[in-house]
């Protein structure tokens, strides 16, 4: 298959539709026949970031509901109440995430 090149106004325009469209990036790369990793390198650059941001979040009393975290992408992380640091930092280590303790 012959490889497909996008103007930066075809890439712009794609951004836009798949924002207004409400799919995931995945359903909206399939239903439009664009490589994920591709459409996600014309989010980054549309955005100025080149990597998720993240925040230091510091708790201020104890909540018994688990930390979720959506990735603007879709993904859903699920922290459980009771993680301790060394589940943390396997997570962080799988998602390729360094931190500061």
């Amino acid at each position: 298959m012959a490889r497909q090149l996008f103007s930066p106004e075809q890439r712009r325009r794609h951004v836009e539709q798949w924002q207004q469209s409400g799919l995931s990036q995945r359903a909206y790369c399939q239903q439009q026949g664009i490589k994920q990793s591709t459409f996600k390198n014309w989010i980054d650059r549309n955005t100025g970031r080149e990597t998720p941001a993240f925040a230091p979040v510091t708790l201020t009393e104890f909540n018994a509901t688990p930390v979720v975290i959506v990735t603007p992408d879709g993904f859903r992380i699920e922290i459980p109440v009771g993680s301790n640091h060394e589940q943390l930092d396997q997570l962080f280590q799988a998602l390729g995430i360094t931190h500061a303790r």
